[in-house]
C-alpha cells in the first residue's frame, strides 16, 4: 500500500534512488496525489508492441501534505 510505503520513506534518507517496478509504482501513486515529490523514468516502448513500465525513479522530498497525512 502506498501510504505504508510513505512511512517508509519517512524514516528513508532522501534523496532516495528506487528500482522495481512495484516500488516505482507506489512512488507514482505517492507523487500523484501530492504526497511526495519524485522524477520518474518514463515507461518505455520495447519495440515489440508493448510497453514497459518504468523501472527507475528519485524520491526527492515528502511534501508538507505527505508530512500531514503521516501525522
Amino acid at each position: 500500500m502506498p501510504l505504508s510505503y510513505l512511512l517508509h520513506l519517512e524514516n528513508a534518507r532522501l534523496p532516495m534512488h528506487v528500482t522495481g517496478a512495484q516500488d516505482v509504482r507506489r512512488v507514482s501513486v505517492l507523487k500523484a496525489t501530492g504526497l511526495i515529490e519524485a522524477a520518474i523514468d518514463p515507461a518505455y516502448d520495447t519495440g515489440k508492441g508493448s510497453y514497459r513500465l518504468a523501472q527507475d525513479a528519485l524520491v526527492i522530498c515528502i511534501t508538507d501534505d505527505g508530512h500531514a497525512e503521516i501525522d
